[in-house]
C-alpha cells in the first residue's frame, strides 16, 4: 500500500518507530504499551492526513489522547520518518504559544538535523538580539529566521497567530508546494470574532483621522459604518429576536489591500483590528446585532474562519471529543485513542459562598466591588488551606479580575518566588490561559473556582464561522432571549466549559500517566456547574472517584430541587432513604414534586451511577422512598 508514489507505509512505519527509539533514549526512559497505544494512533492520523494531501481532501484527523500522553513527541516522531522517507515532503508544526515553539525547536533538532529545520515567532526573528528575546520572552532562542525563510525548509515550527495572520501563507507551503503534513498542537481559535460596539468604530474614525486625514477613504468608510450602526441601533425593535442578521455590502475601502493588511497586522491597535474585521464581515453578511434586553440598542458581531482547513492535517487536543465542534462540521474527523483511566484522581465538588443578592453573585459582579472580592479570595484561601496538608504543591485557577485587582497573589510557579499559604507552595493562573502547559505537573491539589463563561453572543458567532455560513441563513431572527437554549449554540458553550475544566485539571500530577494508562494521584476540587458536571462526568473523568461536600447540598443547589437530591444519593452511606428523610436533609419535598424531579437529567444520573432506584409508595401510609439495587 502506498500514500503517494514515493511513500510506501511500511517504509514509514519503521522510520517512525526508529524516531521514536531514539527519543526514548535521548530520555533514559522505555516506551510503555500504553505508550505505544498512543503513537499507533498518532501514526494512523499521520497517514490518513497524507491520504488526505494526495487527494486534495480538505480535513483535520483528530487525536484526543489524553493530556500528558506524550502526543506532541510522537508527533515529532512522525513528522523526522516523513523527512526521512521522502526527500521533497514538508511538514509544519504549529503551537499554541512562543514558549512551547521553542521547546518544539529543540526536540525536533535532535531528530532532524539544524539543516531541515526552521522556526519562526517573534522572539526568534532574526533582527531580534538575545538581549531583546530574553527581556521580552524570558529565553534565547536556540536559532532564528526571518518569516522569508519558512519556504526554503522542509520542516518549520510556527504558532497558531502566524498561521491565521497576514503572513499565514508563508508557513503553509515548501519550495512554492503545499506542505505534506500541517500538525497543530491544542486547539486553536479556528473561528475569528470582531465583537465591537458604536464607541469602538468612533475611536477607530479618530485614529483613522490623525492617521489618514478626513479626505482618505478610510475615514469616509468608517463615518459611513458608523452611521449605518446608529440606524441599526435606534431602529425600533420588532417582534421578540435576540439577534439581527445584519448586511453592508457597499463598503470598498474595507475590502482594500490596504484594510486587510491593517485587519491582520498584530502591530496595529486590536480596536482598529476589531472594527476593519467587523466591516469586512458585514460586506458578506457575516455579522449581527445581539440585542440588548431593552427597546433599543446591542452588541455587534461579525465572524470569519480564521484558520486555514488544508489537505494534510492532523489536530493534536485532548478534549476534541467533548469541545461540541465535531458534530457540527464536515471537516473534523475523530481518529480513535486511547482513554486513561483516572481512578487515581479524587474530584470534590464544592459550593461557593453566596456573596451578595441577585447579580451579586455574578462573578463580574464579585469583584467589581472590595467589598465582595474580598471576602471570595478570603474564602478562596481558607478553602485551599483546608483541603490541603503542609508540603503539597497546589494550583489555584480563579478569575483574571482577582489576580488584576490584586485579591489573590499573581505568582504562577513554584519556583523560590512560589507563593507559601502555611507550608503548602501555591502557584495561580487564571481561566483563559494554560492549555498545554506543563510547568505545574507536580502540583498533587488542583482548584478550579468557578468557570470560564462566555456571553452566549460569542458562541452563536463561533457556530456561523465554523459552518462558514451568513448570519442570514440561520434561524437567529426566531430566537428570543440572549441566553437562547438553540441546541447548536448550547453544545457550542457546553463544550467550551467542559474543555476548559478538563484542560486546566490536568495541569496537575493528573497528566503524569503511568504503563499502565492510569493518571498520576491527584485531588481535584471545583465548583462547576452541578447539573452540566453530573451529566458529563463520565466522559470528563471516567474511574475518578466523586466526593460531593455537603455545601453542595445547601444554597443554590437545594433550591434547584433535583441537583440537591442527587448530590445526597451521590454522598451517603445510607441504603435506603425515605421521602421524610430527602425534606429534613434537604429541603426538597418528593410529595410535592417527585414526579417533576425525576425528569432530572441530574438526578437521572446520580441514581444511575450510585445504584438507586426510586419507589414511588402509591397508596394511603407508603411514603416514596430511595433504595440501593443489589
Amino acid at each position: 500500500m502506498t500514500i503517494n508514489s514515493n511513500i510506501t507505509i511500511d517504509a514509514l512505519e519503521a522510520a517512525f518507530w526508529a524516531a521514536l527509539d531514539l527519543q526514548s533514549a535521548d530520555r533514559g526512559r522505555s516506551i510503555t504499551a500504553f505508550d505505544r497505544s498512543v503513537a499507533a494512533t498518532i501514526l494512523d492520523a499521520g497517514r490518513q492526513a497524507m491520504q488526505d494531501r494526495a487527494s486534495d481532501h480538505a480535513m483535520y484527523r483528530v487525536v484526543s489522547a489524553p493530556t500528558g500522553s506524550g502526543k506532541s513527541s510522537f508527533a515529532f516522531g512522525l513528522i523526522a520518518a516523513l523527512v526521512e522517507t521522502q526527500t521533497d515532503a514538508s511538514a509544519v508544526f504549529l503551537c499554541q504559544t512562543i514558549d512551547q515553539s521553542e521547546e518544539t525547536y529543540r526536540e525536533l533538532v535532535k531528530l532532524i538535523g539544524a539543516e531541515r529545520l526552521a522556526i519562526w515567532t517573534g522572539a526568534h526573528d532574526r533582527s531580534r538580539t538575545d538581549e531583546w528575546s530574553m527581556a521580552n520572552y524570558g529565553f534565547v532562542p536556540l536559532a532564528r529566521f526571518s518569516k522569508d525563510d519558512l519556504d526554503a525548509y522542509p520542516v518549520i515550527i510556527a504558532t497558531h497567530a502566524l498561521y491565521k495572520g497576514v503572513d499565514g501563507a508563508k508557513a503553509q507551503t515548501f519550495r512554492g508546494v503545499p506542505r505534506t503534513l500541517t500538525i497543530i498542537d491544542e486547539r486553536p481559535d479556528e473561528v475569528a470574532l470582531f465583537d465591537i460596539d458604536q464607541g469602538d468604530v468612533r475611536k477607530v474614525r479618530d485614529w483613522i483621522m490623525r492617521e489618514f486625514g478626513e479626505e482618505s477613504a478610510a475615514f469616509i468608510a468608517v463615518t459611513d459604518l458608523d452611521r449605518y450602526l446608529e440606524a441599526v441601533w435606534n431602529a425600533p425593535r420588532t417582534g421578540m429576536g435576540s439577534y439581527k442578521a445584519l448586511k453592508l455590502s457597499s463598503q470598498s475601502w474595507f475590502n482594500s489591500v490596504e484594510a486587510d493588511f491593517l485587519g491582520r497586522n498584530d502591530e496595529v491597535e486590536e480596536v482598529v483590528r476589531n472594527v476593519i474585521g467587523f466591516a469586512r464581515a458585514l460586506a458578506t453578511g457575516y455579522a449581527f446585532m445581539s440585542r440588548f434586553d431593552s427597546p433599543k440598542g446591542g452588541c455587534f458581531v461579525g465572524y470569519r474562519l480564521a484558520m486555514p482547513v488544508v489537505p494534510g492535517t492532523v489536530l493534536l487536543d485532548a478534549t476534541s471529543d467533548i469541545d461540541g465542534v465535531t458534530p457540527l462540521v464536515s471537516w473534523r474527523s475523530q481518529v480513535p485513542s486511547p482513554k486513561v483511566s483516572f481512578d487515581n484522581l479524587t474530584v470534590t465538588l464544592l459550593a461557593p459562598p453566596r456573596l451578595g443578592k441577585g447579580r451579586g453573585r455574578n462573578i463580574k459582579d464579585i469583584t467589581r466591588s472590595a467589598k465582595t472580592a474580598e471576602p471570595y479570595a478570603a474564602w478562596i484561601k481558607e478553602t485551599v488551606i483546608a483541603r490541603t496538608e503542609p508540603g503539597e504543591s497546589v494550583l489555584v485557577i480563579a478569575h483574571k479580575a482577582l489576580f488584576d485587582h490584586r485579591y489573590l497573589p499573581g505568582n504562577d510557579s513554584f519556583g523560590d518566588d512560589a507563593v507559601v499559604w502555611q507550608g503548602r507552595k501555591v502557584a495561580f493562573s487564571h481561566w483563559g490561559t494554560g492549555i498545554g502547559s506543563n510547568r505545574w505537573k507536580h502540583a498533587t491539589s488542583v482548584f478550579l473556582f468557578g468557570e470560564f463563561y462566555a456571553p452566549r453572543r460569542v458562541f452563536v458567532g463561533q457556530y456561523h464561522g465554523l459552518v462558514d455560513q451568513p448570519a442570514s441563513t440561520s434561524a437567529l431572527a426566531s430566537i428570543r432571549g440572549p441566553r437562547t437554549n438553540h441546541k447548536h449554540f448550547k453544545a457550542l458553550e457546553e463544550g467550551h466549559l467542559l474543555r476548559w475544566m478538563k484542560q486546566l485539571a490536568m495541569r496537575g500530577n493528573a497528566r503524569n500517566i503511568s504503563e499502565e494508562g492510569v493518571c498520576g494521584r491527584q485531588r481535584l476540587f471545583i465548583t462547576t456547574d452541578f447539573d452540566r458536571f453530573l451529566r458529563h462526568r463520565a466522559n470528563l473523568f471516567p474511574g475518578a472517584e466523586l466526593v460531593i461536600d455537603p455545601s453542595v447540598m445547601g444554597g443554590e443547589t437545594k433550591a434547584r430541587g433535583a441537583e440537591a437530591i442527587a448530590a445526597l444519593l451521590l454522598s451517603t452511606d445510607d441504603d435506603l432513604l425515605t421521602s421524610v428523610q430527602v425534606m429534613e436533609r434537604t429541603g426538597v419535598d418528593l410529595g410535592k414534586h417527585g414526579a417533576r424531579l425525576m425528569a432530572s437529567p441530574a438526578l437521572q444520573v446520580a441514581m444511575r451511577d450510585a445504584g438507586w432506584s426510586f419507589n414511588p409508595g402509591r397508596g394511603r401510609g407508603n411514603t416514596s422512598n430511595f433504595a440501593r439495587l443489589g
